[in-house]
């Protein structure tokens, strides 16, 4: 991930019944929480979490067992991130979500499928 600049992730993800659950997941994570930490995941009442400066706030984590694709685009110009679930506008905020290098000693295992990673792309401006 960069660590600045405009980035997009792209994936499908199959997360089937996660029944009830306390545990914070991330999916696709860099940094470490408390900053600067940048994930794609979900917290305990099953809702996205998207780094620790956007706040998503109940937005509903996919957990139907069906394939669903998410992806994040990050705009240090304008500057704006969006994040979208199978094509459709989830949220937005009018800040680029920013990436950290720092590791941490935090593991959680996943529960769920994961394919076509679409990796980083930068963001070109035309």
């Amino acid at each position: 991930m960069p660590t600045s600049g405009s980035y997009t992730v792209v994936f499908d993800e199959q997360a089937g019944d996660l029944g009830s659950t306390t545990s914070i997941f991330e999916i696709i994570s860099q940094g470490r929480s408390g900053g600067p930490g940048f994930y794609i995941g979900y917290d305990g009442g099953l809702n996205c979490r998207l780094g620790d400066s956007w706040a998503s706030g109940g937005l509903a984590y996919p957990i139907d067992g069906n394939w669903h694709r998410l992806a994040l685009f990050v705009n240090d110009v304008t500057p704006r991130s969006e994040f979208y679930v199978d094509g459709v506008l989830l949220n937005s905020v009018p800040f680029a979500l920013v990436t950290g290098l720092t590791g941490g000693a935090d593991a959680h295992a996943i529960r769920q499928a994961i394919r076509r990673v679409r990796g980083v792309l930068q963001w070109q401006p035309r």
